[in-house]
């Protein structure tokens, strides 16, 4: 059985502080969650963006049964979502919560 927690809330501000309009600040978080049976984990992928220079923005968002939350924090263009190499291009993961054993 793969422990993980029953409801996970993430919540806080992103900011944008380069003073191009056309780029925005992302934080983008990677959720792995476990099935109802307990014996599976799946990846799951949740942003959120800010386009105001230096004026935060609250976010806030819940999963059930999650194993491990990381998140990545990019600057680039405007966009429905953070490009490939915000999300896959370095290694800059950051691992903010990972279920107890």
């Amino acid at each position: 059985m793969i422990p993980s927690a029953a409801t996970l809330t993430v919540s806080g501000t992103i900011s944008d502080l380069t003073r191009a309009s056309s780029t925005c600040g992302w934080a983008v978080f990677n959720i792995a969650t476990v099935n109802p049976a307990g014996n599976k984990v799946t990846w799951k992928r949740h942003h959120a963006r800010t386009r105001a220079h230096r004026t935060p923005k609250k976010f806030s968002f819940t999963n059930h049964r999650v194993y491990q939350v990381e998140l990545k924090v990019c600057a680039e263009r405007r966009a429905g979502e953070p490009s490939i190499q915000c999300t896959a291009g370095n290694p800059a993961w950051k691992t903010i919560y990972l279920s107890p054993r």
